[in-house]
């Protein structure tokens, strides 16, 4: 299985927000799309970096008091590593794990289309290792017949 595979099943739907945009905004933003990152782009849909819900309670820990006066710009991510959609999942998951992040976007080409999180890669293994053991279950009846 590849990063392609996530990414049709989920679409590529980007959600993404300027370097100007306001802290509180980005976490109503991320809160109402039940999302834990976000892309940060220039307006001709560059990708400058992720900001991600570990980044917002981060600096909530770090500056309480000035997070509401912050933007995406003062915290997000800018050296992000990225995939292809060729990619296999765990390739994707062993460099999450080493690296300790849970969203990584994936590029063609420079063009970024799509972000896969743990959780997409997760759900998408389970799944796998289902279908795996329903043919093996399906497997071993018929030998019953």
């Amino acid at each position: 299985m590849r990063a392609k595979d996530i990414l049709k099943e989920k679409g590529g739907h980007i959600l993404a927000i300027t370097p100007q945009a306001a802290l509180p905004a980005v976490a109503r933003l991320m809160y109402e799309n039940m999302i834990g990152a976000t892309v940060v782009s220039t307006p001709n849909g560059r990708m400058l970096g992720l900001l991600s819900e570990r980044d917002i309670v981060r600096i909530v820990g770090e500056a309480p008091e000035q997070v509401t006066q912050m933007k995406a710009e003062d915290i997000f991510t800018k050296n992000v590593t990225t995939c292809t959609p060729e990619t296999s999942l765990d390739e994707v998951m062993n460099i999450m794990s080493e690296k300790h992040f849970r969203h990584m976007p994936v590029e063609e080409h420079g063009a970024l289309l799509g972000i896969i999180s743990i959780g997409d890669v997760f759900r998408h293994l389970l799944h796998q290792a289902s279908e795996s053991e329903d043919a093996l279950l399906w497997a071993g009846t018929t030998d019953l017949l």
